[in-house]
């Protein structure tokens, strides 16, 4: 682990300067720190005690020893201040990511969660969540082995992750199935996460332990915050019904990805502006679902520069009253 990646969850106070400035300028800043102290206690020390004959001897020795001394006992504090963050920071990794792909686990994602809700409903923010599923993920670990199956998960969780803001956060839930936390994100902005999501897996390729190549799909359901809501879990369970809506839904043409959008019912209108696609809802709740379909499956190459105008031209809206 880097000096870097212990700063990030070092705690606050001299650690994290001790951290920030580096072994060397830690080091430098200690002996000098030192050899001031020093002199300035050695002068004020001879001069009143009328001394002030043997002050230049006496200052001398005051900025020789500590210059020996002070790096030697400054290098064993700091690597044992380095080590000891280090340590801390291992055990923040452990008790938080997920350890195959090294996005965050179900735990954080909870945890983080409940304080980013009850942070959006303090200051009237927006906020959505993603709900990534892998399709059909027991069959790539039926026929391709588990050692394929773990790879298909640390690829998904990497160029999800390639495609998120650096505050948004990514956690593995268990199994093939993945969360995003959306801060200060409203549905059409969440919207154009899920697409840049969707084109990033459409392009993914990849080859089993054996090399041979395999299609890898993902179904995303879109979740916001409504004002009804008393905590996380209903932020959760909408996006999740939006994603098992999706899967419901029959698929024409092997879709490489499809993403479901599922509107809150306290929600009185929907404005979602998608490369130039507006749909306006009345009162009724929505589902709105986009379908890229790819090549991966050996129907002739989409080009990527028109992968996200393809899922404007694949939008269709489900209107189902109560």
């Amino acid at each position: 682990m880097s000096d870097l990646q212990v700063l990030n969850v070092a705690a606050s106070g001299w650690r994290w300067l001790l951290l920030r400035w580096g072994r060397w300028r830690a080091l430098l800043a200690i002996t000098v720190f030192s050899v001031t102290a020093s002199l300035l206690l050695t002068a004020a020390l001879f001069t009143a005690l009328g001394l002030v004959d043997h002050l230049g001897l006496a200052l001398l020795i005051a900025a020789l020893v500590p210059a020996i001394v002070a790096p030697l006992a400054a290098h064993a504090v700091v690597t044992l201040a380095f080590e000891l963050e280090r340590a801390r920071a291992a055990l923040h990794a452990l008790a938080t990511r997920d350890s195959l792909t090294q996005a965050f686990n179900r735990r954080y994602l909870l945890e983080r969660l409940e304080l980013e809700v009850a942070r959006a409903m303090r200051t009237g923010q927006p906020m959505a969540v993603l709900m990534i599923d892998a399709d059909e993920f027991k069959s790539i670990n039926d026929r391709f082995g588990h050692a394929t199956g773990d790879r298909v998960l640390q690829r998904l969780a990497e160029v999800c992750g390639q495609t998120l803001r650096p505050y948004d956060v990514l956690a593995r839930l268990g199994g093939e199935e993945f969360a995003v936390l959306l801060p200060e994100t409203a549905l059409s902005q969440a919207c154009e996460v899920a697409g840049r999501v969707l084109t990033a897996v459409s392009q993914l390729q990849l080859d089993s332990v054996a090399g041979e190549p395999l299609t890898v799909s993902v179904s995303v359901g879109v979740g916001v915050l409504a004002s009804s809501d008393r905590g996380g879990a209903a932020l959760l369970e909408r996006a999740d019904a939006a994603r098992v809506a999706d899967e419901r839904d029959d698929r024409v043409g092997h879709p490489v990805a499809a993403l479901a959008v599922q509107r809150p019912r306290s929600l009185d209108s929907l404005e979602l502006d998608l490369d130039g696609v507006d749909a306006v809802t009345d009162q009724a709740p929505v589902e709105l679902h986009l379908r890229l379909a790819g090549a991966a499956h050996g129907g002739g190459a989409t080009p990527a520069a028109g992968a996200r105008a393809l899922l404007s031209t694949r939008l269709v809206a489900k209107t189902q009253r109560r």
